[in-house]
């Protein structure tokens, strides 16, 4: 899946529990401000909503509901 984080769209590489990690590339360090961010800084996370429901809806098939 993926997820916007202060207006950068990112891939989620991993998710454990309510955590989840993306990996920024150089050149997106250095064209964002994502390089000057430090630990700890909040971030505006948007999620799409679309996407979630598709995956709802594909597992509820699988399940054969």
């Amino acid at each position: 899946g993926s997820v916007a984080l202060d207006g950068t769209s990112l891939t989620v590489n991993k998710v454990e529990g309510t955590r989840f990690d993306v990996l920024l590339i150089h050149h997106s360090l250095t064209v964002t401000t994502w390089g000057e961010r430090q630990v700890g800084d909040r971030v505006n996370l948007e999620i799409d909503t679309m996407a979630r429901y598709a995956a709802r809806l594909a597992e509820a098939a699988k399940e054969g509901l």
